[in-house]
């Protein structure tokens, strides 16, 4: 059974397409066609977090701003003042957005986000952080990270108290839904239409504090659940932006995905930086609203593709790796584990997320009391795998990249099913778990393996440091060259 919640994935997929065609205003129009400053298409901004948030959790959804987050805004906004004010003095030209997270080696940011920091750091660009947050740990991390910050969600702050956060009163109509209650549709809705007009709040303060900075280019993580009032921002005030890709591509990556036309135009960053032609495909398989000219396949800025699967050295000992996965169904692979712990001479790794406690991974696996399992972080310290299993995670695709086996374990999920069409991984059945099936998939042979690998990543991986070299040296020159280099008109008055 998927521990998602309330809905699984595929009947949540279904209702947000459902949602999407609720009808408000007078006279009446399709709720994705919602905008804000008269001009960007607002509910795109919505559809990640619908799908991944409102949909798959326990119903409980808070219909307005928690007033009880008020202190904690209050600590944002003081630390993010700051943060402005440095900005401001210190005229840096690269202003990065990161999610809040400390899990690279060094504990200063983002591990995803790796080959940006180390060439800014090579190369002794300065930059400053805008990061979006959560009540837990933000400030533990601000003091791992020892830099200013500035938080995106210091600017919802003044828009909550302001006399201007009043209940959206919209008329809205749609057909009956089958399953979930129309009312929470609606509900659903009318919080988002909040969120729509906080959103504008904060276009318009990071607007004023982009055009008296000095900042030349934003270099941001492919967040499309957070960093569009950024980017709105951005190419109002004709500051070059730049995403990079943080993780694989699905039919269920609704925030990267077109599911309807729109008067409105879209938010997208200038240049979206992808890791291999693979994932620019992959995206025009699957209708990505992302332009295609602006899709660039520059490398990967975090792991090593060089990296290649060691010989196994015990023909007759099998190790199996699964990963940690937020979203799996964890009670077909906890039955996996044992079944597996039951053959002769298998044995269970289990790959934990840095970021997350260990005891809770394990108990939501309800492998916490397996004392067989071997559990940890650090690849380079577990023993080495020779066959992964898992159902959809970013993790499968670097053990591609390392030319290990992967299969699939079939489930009522199908989040994995890009791995098995394209031909990167095999499906494994739970019935029938044997020890000649499991040798089977660990010694696929190694020219598939190679095959997989070369699919997935180029015969020549691009070097990502080049790639940003070629970016930012034309954006981070003289004022002519910025200017050659954008070819953009002046800076656009919206009120």
């Amino acid at each position: 059974m998927s521990t998602l919640g309330s809905l699984g994935l595929k009947q949540a997929l279904e209702y947000l397409r459902k949602i999407n065609e609720i009808r408000f205003g007078s006279p009446p129009k399709p709720i994705h066609e919602l905008s804000i400053l008269g001009r960007f298409n607002a509910w795109q901004f919505f559809q990640q977090s619908l799908l991944f948030g409102e949909l798959t959790k326990t119903p409980g959804l808070k219909k307005r701003p928690s007033f009880h987050l008020i202190p904690l805004k209050f600590g944002l906004v003081v630390v993010s003042f700051f943060g402005i004010l440095f900005l401001l003095v210190s005229r840096r030209k690269v202003l990065i957005y990161t999610i809040d997270r400390v899990s690279s080696s060094e504990g200063k940011h983002d591990f995803r986000m790796d080959g940006i920091y180390a060439h800014l750091k090579r190369n002794r660009i300065p930059y400053v952080e805008l990061v979006h947050t959560s009540p837990a740990g933000w400030f533990r991390n601000l003091l791992k990270r020892r830099r200013p910050a500035i938080f995106l969600q210091a600017f919802d702050a003044a828009r909550i108290l302001s006399a201007l956060a009043t209940k959206p009163n919209e008329t809205l109509a749609t057909q009956d839904f089958e399953g979930p209650p129309k009312e929470r549709a609606f509900a659903l809705v009318r919080y988002f239409f909040e969120r729509a007009r906080i959103a504008e709040f904060r276009v318009r303060c990071l607007r004023r504090i982009l055009r008296a900075s000095g900042v030349r280019v934003l270099l941001t993580i492919d967040d499309t659940r957070h960093y569009n009032e950024l980017l709105i921002a951005c190419r109002l005030e004709k500051i070059p932006s730049i995403a990079f890709q943080h993780g694989h591509f699905t039919k269920y990556h609704v925030g990267w995905l077109k599911k309807w036309e729109t008067a409105f135009e879209r938010v997208v960053p200038d240049q979206f930086v992808v890791w291999s032609s693979y994932w620019k495909e992959e995206l025009g398989k699957l209708g990505s609203y992302f332009p295609s000219d602006r899709i660039k396949v520059g490398g990967k800025p975090y792991g090593d593709t060089s990296q290649h699967s060691q010989a196994k050295k015990d023909p007759s000992f099998l190790t199996v790796l699964i990963p940690y996965e937020k979203e799996a169904d964890k009670e077909a692979l906890a039955q996996f584990v044992l079944s597996c712990q039951a053959l002769e001479n298998v044995q269970i790794v289990f790959k934990i997320r840095p970021d997350m406690s260990r005891e809770l991974q394990l108990k939501e696996y309800g492998l916490e009391n397996n004392s067989r399992l071997i559990a940890g972080s650090n690849l380079t310290v577990l023993p080495h795998p020779d066959l992964v299993v898992g159902t959809y995670s970013t993790f499968l695709y670097e053990m591609v990249e390392r030319a290990i086996p992967v299969a699939i374990l079939k489930t009522e999920q199908d989040f994995g099913e890009g791995l098995l069409r394209n031909g990167l991984a095999e499906l494994l059945e739970l019935e029938g778990i044997s020890r000649d099936r499991l040798e089977a998939l660990a010694y696929t042979p190694e020219d598939v393996l190679r095959a997989r690998k070369n699919r997935l990543v180029g015969a020549e991986p691009l070097d990502f440091s080049n790639t940003l070299k070629g970016i930012l040296d034309p954006l981070l020159g003289e004022e002519g060259q910025l200017a050659a280099a954008i070819n953009r008109p002046a800076r656009e008055v919206i009120p």
